[in-house]
């Protein structure tokens, strides 16, 4: 599996969505003796849609991968699982500088704060791109509001 290098990662320009979406929601996996950090976004169909109407699995492989990468500013998105009614898709970085989660979260979050759209006196489209990012990998529309619901542990 192709993917990134953190050393690379971390020299380059991180998009405001993939801010989001890591900052939120950062996993650590081991798998053939390296080490990864990864984000993922997990979903399942809504009782609300009929299944003819939507297919889960169609939208995944053909559409939802694109928009991540296309979000993310990586080609690097890849399904870790799908069925009729869920799906997760993960973002693996090699941790190849062989650092904590904890370290890994305080450099990302250190390059997050210097960037010059953070502290813009207007909401402009880079914060946009980080409140989606961190906000709807992991939240789920709630169909009876107006609002996203987020999953935060």
């Amino acid at each position: 599996m192709p993917v990134v290098k953190l050393s690379e990662f971390l020299r380059r320009e991180i998009k405001p969505f993939l801010y989001g979406v890591f900052l939120s929601r950062i996993m650590e996996s081991s798998l053939n003796g390296q080490k990864y950090f990864y984000a993922y976004t997990s979903f399942k169909s809504s009782k609300y849609v009929f299944r003819d109407d939507f297919d889960i699995k169609d939208y995944v492989k053909n559409e939802f991968v694109d928009e991540l990468n296309h979000f993310s500013g990586y080609y690097n998105w890849r399904i870790h699982s799908v069925s009729e009614t869920s799906g997760e898709l993960r973002f693996y970085i090699l941790n190849d500088l062989n650092i904590s989660k904890t370290q890994f979260y305080k450099l990302l979050y250190q390059s997050l704060i210097q960037q010059d759209w953070v502290n813009a006196s207007v909401i402009n489209e880079q914060e946009k791109a980080f409140i989606r990012g961190f906000m709807e990998s992991r939240g789920s529309v709630d169909t009876s509001r107006k609002l996203i619901a987020q999953d935060y542990f």
